[in-house]
């Protein structure tokens, strides 16, 4: 079982290549935002809570978030592994994570970091507002985004640098370009 950890910063195209690792190795996509966006859609208590603080440029509360996650693992049915979008995005939640895997005899092999510039995310976050419609890509949120990304989502790099394999790549290169790098570096 292979389970793989994409993190970055929001808009640096790691729901782009989640989907190609997914399809190409027949890994499941876990995407929290896809997730989150389902029990808004629902309108469940999560979803109501989500709205709050995520249309904000915020996250929701560690033990939500990871519970949603683990459910998700729990109830698939893929043998081949997991690539995680979105997730962890804190410290708390990548320990969290780590052990919950550990525990089921599946461990995360790697952590792909893509790295991208703020003003190419913010040129992509933007580019991405007129497509997707999303309510968090709006210009206000971006600061409010990237100083979450910067100061909790990048400090679980730190975690996992002694624990697992971390490839670094270049997010700002065209999507195949990125995927072709993040496929060199898990051979």
């Amino acid at each position: 079982m292979k389970n793989i950890i994409l993190i970055g910063p929001p808009g640096c195209g790691k729901g782009t290549q989640s989907k190609l690792l997914s399809q190409r190795l027949g890994l499941e996509h876990i995407s929290t935002g896809d997730l989150i966006r389902e029990e808004q859609k629902n309108g469940t208590a999560i979803g109501k809570l989500a709205t709050k603080l995520i249309d904000n440029g915020n996250f929701l509360p560690d033990d939500i978030v990871t519970s949603l996650v683990k459910q998700k693992i729990i109830d698939s049915k893929n043998d081949n592994g997991f690539i995680f979008d979105g997730f962890p995005r804190t410290v708390n939640q990548a320990k969290s994570l780590d052990e919950f895997l550990f525990n089921r005899k599946a461990p995360v092999n790697t952590v792909i970091n893509i790295v991208v510039s703020d003003p190419v995310i913010t040129d992509r976050i933007l580019k991405r507002a007129v497509i997707e419609n999303r309510a968090d890509d709006k210009l206000e949120l971006i600061p409010t985004r990237l100083h979450n990304y910067k100061n909790k989502t990048a400090l679980i790099l730190d975690y996992f640098q002694n624990r697992r394999s971390i490839v670094e790549v270049n997010g700002e290169k065209n999507s195949e370009e990125v995927y072709v790098d993040i496929e060199k570096s898990m051979a």
